[in-house]
């Protein structure tokens, strides 16, 4: 018996665990194209190798964290004019630009440094509920 009240615990508790996770929506997003500049080569254009990365997106609350595009640690959101896309910008130059409806996005990298060393890059795609 103590053995099945422990599973039943620890079940119960992943899922209070889980469950602000799915409440603010997981995101699996994939870039279509990405192209830019790059300082070290005097800003000549190029074309980039496209992401796919996770974002949670909080529409209502108007809220994104995505650990791998560094949109994280003070991200700024904003509602656009018809209130369908989600702008928002992180402290390490990334934005991301997500449309409530068709789940298309806009990103850009932005990050610029001391010595001139990060890429300039945008880009597009969409995103699907994870």
């Amino acid at each position: 018996m103590r053995i099945f009240l422990s599973a039943v615990f620890f079940t119960l508790g992943s899922f209070i665990l889980v469950l602000p996770a799915l409440a603010n929506g997981v995101y699996y997003c994939a870039e279509q194209e990405a192209a830019g500049f790059d300082p070290e080569d005097n800003y000549k254009f190029s074309k980039y190798k496209t992401l796919r990365f996770n974002v949670q997106i909080d529409f209502e609350k108007q809220t994104m964290v995505s650990e791998k595009i560094y949109l994280h640690d003070d991200v700024k959101c904003i509602t656009g004019v018809y209130g369908k896309t989600l702008y928002c910008t992180s402290i390490y130059g990334r934005t991301l630009a997500v449309n409530k409806a068709t789940l298309d996005f806009h990103s850009s990298k932005t990050f610029l440094s001391d010595g001139l060393m990060d890429d300039i890059i945008i880009s597009h795609g969409s995103c699907e509920k994870f």
